[in-house]
């Protein structure tokens, strides 16, 4: 294979954009049902609980089944070619649930985007890290993330205008058909990088058994604690993210144009823009010590707890001059949420060994989802069926204010992930330096 172009800064700069787009579809295509919520119950004839299924179990359980033999694939053969094939089939099945006459076939489109989903974000961090140089990584990776929550914003927006306009199917149908060109102009155009290319490491080509690679992640505690935190962290971002349009709704009478555009000024704009931060912070920081990649994490994860509380318990009559104040604080809270997705991606990778990686990827950012797309959808459903009798539609503040305390466990965890870091970083190194021979008894 020969090397990819690293050393051309523009060429690395074009594949860290088209990166950026395929987290963007990725992102868009999977979310974008939470502003259908309403339209979808009334076409099809659900309720909030099987709604927070639909949004949640039935994508999460087929993607976490395929992450990780995904990324086994990605580790052994093409991680391009994997990105690529992945992004045109969920981009396939995306369209194919503005065509779903009933809920099984919806359901059966939504399980079909998360198996091709979970080609998506593992492998291109594991391509980055090749890409990118450690010095310049979180920043880098922040990419994946601000894509992600552009994808998130953007499918609000153009869905609850699309929808508006021409119904909730053609929202689908929006977010799904330009992915498949994209599919090909990456195939196409990417370079597929040395292993090791960006940090000048040999890449012994050997490769471990899956149970060992498992095993050697199982026995590094800063990994399994920093996936942990993620886990809890997960569950707050995207109960808050699926139902948050449906909250605008219900709470603050908008239609889906509008919160459409609130939604993206909110939540979407303000978490990229922490992504973006956090990752130059991150990266600044952690030249000085690289547990400050988990440390920042923690920070910025508790900080916004109180922030998302006072954002969905605020009453909308208080204002800050044109604005509800409730929408400062939804703000201030996005842009916090946003900081700690990219130092845990910048310390997975550098966690595991070269030939481990993109599984390394794929175990946290699958349990990742599996966790908080999962569980945070539906728990926010059921709570919102339990609260329904006393606070009617308005339940839903109480609902969306108890998944957001798993914020707290996840700035837990993350510090102490940060107390194991060093030292896990140093038994990676090792392992390494025997040319793979203690892989799975680290």
């Amino acid at each position: 294979m020969k090397p990819a172009r690293i050393d051309s800064p523009a060429y690395v700069r074009y594949v860290l954009a088209l990166l950026f787009l395929v987290a963007i579809f990725n992102v868009c295509d999977r979310t974008i049902v939470g502003l259908l919520v309403e339209e979808i119950k009334r076409d099809i004839g659900l309720d909030d609980r099987e709604v927070g299924l639909l949004m949640g179990a039935a994508y999460t359980v087929v993607h976490f089944g395929a992450a990780v033999p995904f990324g086994r694939i990605a580790d052994r053969y093409s991680r391009k070619t994997v990105i690529a094939l992945g992004l045109l089939a969920w981009s396939a099945m995306t369209v194919s649930a503005g065509l779903a006459q009933t809920s099984a076939q919806l359901i059966l489109s939504r399980m079909g985007v998360g198996l091709g989903e979970a080609a998506g974000a593992a492998p291109s961090q594991s391509l980055i890290a090749d890409y990118v140089v450690p010095g310049r990584r979180a920043k880098s990776l922040a990419v994946v993330t601000v894509g992600g929550t552009v994808g998130l914003g953007l499918g609000m927006l153009l869905g609850g205008w699309a929808n508006e306009l021409w119904g909730w199917r053609s929202a689908f149908l929006i977010a799904g058909v330009p992915g498949i060109a994209l599919a090909l102009l990456f195939y196409f155009t990417v370079d597929e990088p040395r292993r090791g290319q960006s940090e000048q490491r040999v890449d012994s080509g050997e490769m471990s058994s899956l149970p060992r690679v498992l095993a050697t992640l199982v026995r590094l505690p800063a990994y399994c604690l920093l996936v942990t935190g993620g886990c809890f962290a997960g569950i707050a971002t995207y109960g808050r993210s699926m139902w948050e349009p449906t909250f605008l709704r219900r709470v603050y009478g908008m239609d889906p144009g509008e919160v459409g555009t609130v939604y993206f000024l909110i939540y979407a704009v303000p978490m990229a823009l922490g992504s973006l931060a956090g990752g130059w912070l991150g990266d600044r920081l952690a030249r000085r010590d690289l547990r400050w990649h988990m440390w920042l994490s923690a920070i910025a994860t508790g900080l916004a707890l109180p922030f998302g509380l006072a954002f969905v318990l605020l009453p909308q009559s208080l204002l800050l001059g044109p604005v509800p104040l409730s929408f400062v604080m939804g703000a201030v809270s996005s842009f916090l949420m946003g900081i700690w997705v990219p130092q845990s991606m910048a310390m997975s990778v550098a966690l595991s060994p070269l030939r481990m990686r993109t599984v390394a990827a794929a175990v946290w950012s699958s349990l990742y989802s599996l966790v908080g797309l999962g569980l945070g959808p539906y728990v926010v459903g059921e709570l919102n069926v339990r609260f329904e009798p006393s606070s009617g539609v308005f339940g839903i503040r109480y609902s969306l204010a108890s998944v957001m305390t798993a914020l707290a466990i996840a700035a837990f965890f993350q510090l102490l992930a940060a107390r194991r870091l060093l030292v896990d970083l140093a038994r990676t190194r090792a392992m390494e330096s025997d040319g793979g021979t203690e892989y799975g008894r680290a």
